[in-house]
C-alpha cells in the first residue's frame, strides 16, 4: 500500500509516470538534494503535514544542502542485532541523531522488534545469518498491529 503511495508522489513530483523499466530501476536515494514543490496543509490542531508533492517551476534540480545528505534504512538498522557491521554502524549514528520521539518510534517498529528478537535487546557482536534467513523466522503472529 505505501509503495503505491510513493509511486503516485513521485510521479506528481516528476511530472510523469513510470515505466516499469524505469520503475525496477529506481533508487530513492537519487532524490535526497533534488527539489520539490510542497504543499503543507494544517489539521484543526494546527500541526502541519506534506498534503503533496509537485514538479517545481523550472524544473527538479540538484541543490546544495546545509546538512549531510543521508538516508536512513530501518532493515539495515534492524539487523544491527544480529549482525553488526559498518552499514548497521552507520543507521546506528544516524539514528542517535534523531529526536527521541523519533527514536522511539522506530525502536517500537516491527522491524526492529523483530530483529530484537532475532538477536536480543542489544547489539550483536559480530555478523551472523542474513536478512533473508531472518524473515523465514518472523510470523504473522510476529506483527505487532
Amino acid at each position: 500500500m505505501r509503495m503505491v503511495l510513493y509511486i503516485k508522489i513521485l510521479k506528481t513530483w516528476r511530472g510523469k509516470a513510470f515505466t516499469a523499466e524505469e520503475l525496477k530501476g529506481f533508487d530513492l536515494l537519487n532524490i535526497l538534494g533534488k527539489t520539490a514543490q510542497l504543499e503543507v496543509v494544517h489539521s484543526d490542531e494546527g500541526k502541519a503535514r506534506v498534503d503533496s508533492v509537485f514538479k517545481p517551476d523550472g524544473g527538479v534540480k540538484d541543490q546544495d544542502t546545509h546538512n549531510a545528505k543521508e538516508a536512513f534504512d530501518i532493515d539495515i538498522y534492524a539487523r544491527e542485532f544480529y549482525a553488526m557491521d559498518d552499514e548497521t554502524k552507520a543507521m546506528c549514528d544516524i539514528h542517535a541523531s534523531f529526536p527521541e520521539w523519533m527514536q522511539n518510534m522506530i525502536d517500537e517498529s516491527f522491524e526492529v522488534l523483530a530483529g530484537k528478537k532475532k538477536g536480543g535487546n542489544t547489539p550483536a557482536a559480530k555478523p551472523a545469518g542474513g536478512l533473508d534467513e531472518f524473515k523465514k523466522e518472523v510470523s504473522e503472529d510476529d506483527i505487532p498491529f
